[in-house]
Formats: C-alpha cells, sequence, structure tokens
C-alpha cells in the first residue's frame, strides 16, 4: 500500500458517510498528485516529493473529522415546520367540517404526515437504484385500477380517491429513469419517451383529466429548468412533454363533451350553461364580488363549497370567512412551497436537484390549478387544494411529495457525485437495453 493510500484510508477512517467516501479519495489524491509533480518538478525524488505532499496536505484525522462534520445528514427544519402547519390547518378544517367523512380525514393527514417524516430518513439513491421496476410497477397499477374489468368493483372502494392522487408522482419517478446516464442513444430515447407517456395515457383514458393536465404541466417545467442546468436528456424530452400536453388536450377537448362544455363555461364566465356546468362558474363570481375583509358574504353559501372532498374549499373559506382568512391560508402555502424550492436549490447533485426539484413542481402545480380554479381563473379539471381539500389519497400523495424534498436535502451532503447502478438495477436496465438494442 503506496503512502497515499495510507492517508486515505486514515482520512476516510474518520468519515461516518462512506456513501462519499470514493469522492473524497478522488478529491484529495488530485491534490496530493498535483502537489507531487509540482515537487518532482522542483528536483525531489517521487518519493520524498509524495512524502513532502503529504505534510503540506496535513493531519489526515483532523481532515477526516472536517469532512465528517460538512457531510452529515441534515434536517430542513423550516420546511418540515411548514408541513406541520399546513397539516395543522387541514385538521383544523376537518374538525370545522364536524361530519363523519371528515373527521376520517383527519387521520389521512396524519398517516401522510406520518409517512413523510418516514421518508424523510430513507436513501433517495434506492430509488435511482431500482427507478425502472418501480416505474413500471407503478405505471401497471395504474393500468389495473383504471381499465380492468374487475377493477371496477375495486374502483367503488378506492375508485377516484385512489388513482387520480398516485398518479400524479409519475414525474417524480420518471427522474430516476432520466439520470441513469449522462447520454442517451437515439433508441434509449425512444424507449424514455414511451415511459414517460404511459402514466399520462393511463390518466387520460381514465378519464382523470385533471391529473393528465398536471402532469403534462409538471413535465414541461421540470425539463425546462434541467435544459437551462445543462441535461442534454431533458433537452430532448422538452419538445416531446409539449406535444404530449398539447395533444391530451386537443383529444380530450374533441372526445369528451363534458370537458367541451367546462371549457366553454371558463371562457363564457358560466354564460354557456348558467343551469348545468356553468353554475359553479357563476356562483363563484358571485362569491368574489361579494366577500368582506372578513366575516361571511351577505346570503347563503352554497353547501358544495364547505365540502372538502369538493375541489372549491378555497372559496368556501372566502364566502363564509372573507378575504383575510383567505390571504393568511394562501401566505401558508406560498410559505410551504418557497421552502420546497429553497430546499432543492441547495442540493448540488444533479440526481439530487432533479428528484426534490420535481416533486416541488408537481405541488407547486397542484395548489397553483386549484387556485387558479377557485378564482375563475382556470378550467375545472377536478385538482383538489391539497390537505385542505382533496380526498385521503391526495393527502398521503402531498406529503410522500415534501417527504421525498425532505429525503434529498436531508443527505445533500452525503450523496455522492456519481453513483455507479447496483446489481439489481443493472440488471432491470440491462433488459431495457436489450429491447431496445442499445447494447
Amino acid at each position: 500500500m503506496s503512502k497515499t493510500d495510507e492517508f486515505l484510508d486514515r482520512v476516510c477512517a474518520c468519515i461516518r458517510a462512506k456513501s462519499v467516501h470514493a469522492d473524497i479519495r478522488t478529491e484529495l489524491s488530485s491534490h496530493i498528485t498535483e502537489i507531487t509533480e509540482n515537487g518532482i518538478e522542483s528536483g525531489l525524488s517521487p518519493e520524498e516529493a509524495e512524502k513532502q505532499a503529504l505534510i503540506r496536505m496535513g493531519d489526515p484525522e483532523e481532515i477526516g473529522l472536517k469532512l465528517d462534520k460538512k457531510h452529515r445528514p441534515r434536517t430542513e427544519w423550516p420546511l418540515l415546520a411548514a408541513a406541520a402547519v399546513v397539516a395543522i390547518i387541514g385538521i383544523a378544517a376537518s374538525i370545522v367540517a364536524n361530519e363523519g367523512i371528515y373527521l376520517a380525514k383527519s387521520g389521512f393527514i396524519l398517516i401522510g404526515f406520518g409517512l413523510m417524516v418516514g421518508l424523510m430518513f430513507l436513501n433517495p439513491m434506492r430509488l435511482k437504484r431500482f427507478a425502472l421496476p418501480v416505474y413500471l410497477i407503478f405505471s401497471a397499477v395504474a393500468l389495473i385500477f383504471d381499465y380492468h374489468w374487475w377493477a371496477w368493483s375495486t374502483r367503488a372502494m378506492f375508485g377516484t380517491a385512489f388513482m387520480p392522487g398516485f398518479i400524479q408522482l409519475a414525474p417524480v419517478l420518471f427522474m430516476g429513469l432520466m439520470f441513469r446516464r449522462e447520454r442517451f442513444t437515439a433508441p434509449q430515447t425512444v424507449g424514455l419517451c414511451v415511459l414517460m407517456v404511459l402514466p399520462t395515457v393511463n390518466a387520460c383514458l381514465g378519464g382523470i383529466t385533471g391529473s393528465a393536465v398536471l402532469i403534462g404541466i409538471s413535465y414541461i417545467l421540470i425539463f425546462a429548468v434541467l435544459s437551462v442546468k445543462g441535461n442534454r436528456t431533458a433537452r430532448v424530452l422538452l419538445p416531446t412533454a409539449v406535444c404530449l400536453l398539447g395533444l391530451q388536450l386537443l383529444c380530450a377537448y374533441m372526445i369528451s363533451p363534458y370537458i367541451r362544455d367546462k371549457i366553454s363555461a371558463f371562457l363564457t364566465g358560466g354564460q354557456s350553461d348558467p343551469r348545468g356546468v356553468g353554475w359553479l362558474t357563476g356562483q363563484i363570481a358571485v362569491l368574489i364580488k361579494s366577500a368582506r375583509l372578513i366575516g361571511p358574504v351577505p346570503g347563503d353559501v352554497p353547501e358544495m363549497f364547505s365540502n372538502l372532498m369538493s375541489e372549491y374549499v378555497l372559496a368556501g373559506v372566502l364566502g363564509r370567512y372573507g378575504w383575510l382568512p383567505t390571504a393568511a391560508l394562501l401566505l401558508t402555502v406560498a410559505a410551504l412551497l418557497w421552502r420546497m424550492f429553497a430546499a432543492s436549490a441547495k442540493v448540488r447533485q444533479p440526481w439530487g436537484f432533479a428528484l426534490a426539484f420535481s416533486a416541488s413542481v408537481v405541488l407547486a402545480m397542484k395548489f397553483i390549478i386549484n387556485i387558479l380554479m377557485n378564482f375563475n381563473l382556470f378550467p375545472v379539471v377536478g385538482i383538489g387544494l391539497p390537505i385542505v381539500g382533496g380526498g385521503g389519497s391526495d393527502c398521503i400523495v402531498t406529503f410522500i411529495l415534501i417527504g421525498i424534498v425532505l429525503s434529498v436535502c436531508r443527505r445533500r451532503d452525503i450523496m455522492p457525485k456519481s453513483v455507479p447502478n447496483g446489481n439489481g438495477a443493472a440488471f432491470w436496465h440491462g433488459v431495457v437495453d436489450k429491447i431496445f438494442r442499445t447494447e
């Protein structure tokens, strides 16, 4: 064993995060080599030059302890606190509703919050290593719940409360496929496009238009940002995502009369069908005009606006409590999203950033689309206000997204710059490579 290797072993022995040992050895070794070469150029023998280089580097234990302090898990407490505040608001809204089904939602919020905390302690690298099987199983489950002939009885129990929420995780899971390698051949890129389209097609054919739109918009935003950051794969996939969103919107408009009616009601302010699809649009317009700074609007607020399972919980808050409570709720949401994006920006490792950023984008779009819907600024697409509104699975998905960001950010200082595929990942990715004949 060379003196350099012995020095590096002593340094790494003090660093508990083994995942960064390889990167640290590479970085320190390059410094030692550079100093050694300078010593040789000045007339020293290779052995003496290496000895002097190690002396200049300093005490290996001291270096190791400093690096150990730097490479430790770090909990993103502000984000965790923001998630707790939103969870408390969701539970409070369930209690105010004072009905059994709404009280049950508090249980989903608590389950989701516990799941979020659990995810925070998991290593996100495992998702990358087994990205393909996880993604394929995820797509297969979505397909079964949406179309299989025997699944209709199951849909009565889970149905629209199950898949519309979980299908929204598709852009996050897709990041593991994108970062399998730095460059993809043309057949591999085609394979990526096919895999990217699968959940969206599932959502469209299953009638989950809101989730399909959410996934499409999220893909565009994610790929756009990753393209700016220099990711070649994202630059190739961005036009596909744009075309995919445009195609699904066009198909939905042409095939579904109900969607055409929704769009017409949105464009005409509800006048195209004031007693049908446009009734909600008209009622929201009345609420906005009549809302007070604080306190309920004059007259009765439509009962469905106070339904926590409705997409219009925010309109109900505005109608029953006024602009100040509504603004407070919106500011709380803004604080949560800001903390998610701020935490994601701290991640320097490309794969980690993509995972945290994609989770942040999906959740941000869920909030933004619902908020715009509640102010008649977006067509009705069936997206509930996360945690406060929506169903039980929607609460769980929301906390999963936050948990992913917390997990990545907690390990941002101990995530290696590059991680070779494990044996399991190598097998699964090899299967796809053989299918598309890329190897």
